[in-house]
């Protein structure tokens, strides 16, 4: 039981963080790209300047062939390791959401999706949206798609997942659908994060932060619908 003062205390601490909740998702991010171009401009950098080095001695008619065949399985070590990099920066940056929007971004993460998973099958209908989006709603809407696409890939065993974006005057519709195991949905978020699933959480989390509907259905066996829905009267979508 809590005194009338310690009540009131406590909904004035969860009113703070839901009003804060925007800023520490606009915080993330920024960290997020100061940390892609850290990776981009020094380490990436460094890796290529090694890179050179060695291609240089491997090139020299004074090296033996025993030296020159370590040299190229270490140079080919190194370009492995650039393009690792390369991929989480893109995790960190995708680099055609500012400039092209969020249809490309989409299409664009799906090209290496399906490399590294050429047995889930993916459909795709996307209305184009070019920069009719602010930039913070973009990439919150893109970072909802990437934690759910992330969840099918790593954890649904799916065959089919469809991903689904309809813009008209009224609304804005985000939907990944997959044919895989599902889950028991929660009572709770923090049920979710108890369990270590995250990624559910942080999709909630940054649909409530742009003034967003999110919708989750699943059951076992039965695969899961996650759907998010932003009214264009949004201040976040008008701009």
């Amino acid at each position: 039981m809590c005194s009338g003062s310690e009540c009131v205390n406590l909904k004035q601490v969860q009113s703070d963080l839901v009003e804060m909740q925007p800023q520490l998702i606009e915080k993330l991010e920024t960290e997020r790209l100061s940390l892609a171009q850290e990776l981009h401009d020094g380490a990436i950098q460094n890796l290529y300047g090694i890179y050179y080095a060695l291609e240089d001695v491997q090139s020299r008619s004074d090296c033996n062939k025993t030296i020159k065949a370590s040299l190229s399985e270490q140079t080919n070590s190194i370009l492995q390791v650039i393009k690792q990099l390369r991929t989480i920066i893109g995790e960190l940056r995708p680099s055609t959401l500012i400039p092209f929007g969020l249809e490309q971004a989409i299409r664009s993460h799906i090209e290496g999706l399906r490399k590294v998973n050429p047995d889930l099958r993916i459909q795709l209908e996307l209305s184009a949206d070019s920069q009719i989006f602010p930039e913070r709603t973009r990439l919150a809407l893109f970072r909802i798609y990437q934690n759910a696409i992330s969840n099918v890939a790593l954890h649904a065993n799916a065959h089919l997942v469809c991903i689904r974006c309809f813009i008209n005057p009224q609304l804005v519709t985000l939907e990944i659908q997959d044919d895989g195991c599902g889950f028991q949905l929660p009572t709770s978020w923090m049920d979710l994060i108890r369990k270590g699933h995250y990624g559910l959480a942080s999709i909630a989390e940054r649909t409530q932060a742009i003034g967003g509907q999110l919708e989750i259905t699943s059951a076992p066996g039965k695969g899961t619908k996650i759907r998010v829905i932003l009214p264009q009267q949004n201040p976040m979508v008008e701009g």
